[in-house]
């Protein structure tokens, strides 16, 4: 998260860490500039050890990077399966001026190619380049919620 907020895409987040003896679950929003923000909701299992020698692995995930006040962009997850997919990671692209999902929606995309938060805050920093000129506020970040 360091090197995107370095890279100046990234400005900050509300992203909350809870800890149990055999989870750990992160929530919350993270901004970026042209008023995007990617909510997180992962869970992951602890394999072994404890604290900060403990291994983990996702075992469920929801990224979903939308404009705010305005609709989703694109959204990854494994929360449920879609019928003819081999598994339930996939993609769900949308029209992000309209908020329609998109025809080729939801694609698959594997256990293999699932990617990481980091990858999902790559992608929409793509995005965001790709659509500069048409984001209302490109070079502004949005406010994030309070948590508490």
């Amino acid at each position: 998260m360091e090197g995107l907020r370095a890279s100046g895409f990234v400005n900050g987040d509300n992203l909350i860490t809870e800890v149990g003896p055999y989870r750990v679950t992160i929530e919350g929003e993270i901004a970026c500039l042209g008023g995007i923000v990617v909510n997180v909701l992962k869970t992951l299992e602890v394999l072994r050890g404890e604290g900060l020698d403990a291994v983990v692995q996702t075992v469920t995930y929801a990224y979903n990077a939308s404009v705010r006040n305005g609709f989703n962009v694109f959204r990854y997850d494994n929360l449920h399966r879609f019928k003819g997919h081999p598994d339930s990671h996939h993609k769900h692209t949308y029209d992000w001026l309209t908020g329609e999902e998109v025809a080729e929606t939801p694609e698959p995309v594997g256990a293999e190619g699932w990617p990481s938060l980091t990858d999902v805050i790559v992608e929409a920093q793509k995005w965001h380049g790709d659509h500069y000129d048409e984001l209302e506020n490109p070079d502004k970040f949005p406010e994030l919620a309070a948590r508490g």
